[in-house]
């Protein structure tokens, strides 16, 4: 049993390293990709809120954001961004 584990953990080992190796020759042949994601939008508040006017609506009236969620199709992670964003601009 020790053996297989030896085995199956080199192995995973020598597909990372292909893998790792394949994504530098795209690197070098084309950077664009791989280059990760983008940090920080650029959107702007404002504009934010307007994409998701619907969702903002229903958080108005008092909606759970579960509810806005499924409603707006939207996860649950932007519903917490636009509250967060909607705080913040009452502050």
């Amino acid at each position: 049993m020790n053996i297989l584990s030896t085995m199956s953990s080199f192995e995973k080992s020598m597909i990372k390293t292909r893998q790792m190796e394949g994504i530098r020759v795209t690197q070098m042949i084309s950077p664009e990709k791989y280059s990760g994601r983008k940090q920080n939008t650029k959107e702007s508040t404002l504009k934010f809120l307007q994409k998701h006017s619907k969702a903002v609506s229903y958080l108005e009236k008092g909606m759970k954001g579960v509810e806005v969620s499924k409603l707006c199709d939207i996860s649950l992670n932007t519903i917490t961004k636009i509250k967060r964003k909607l705080q913040s601009e009452l502050v």
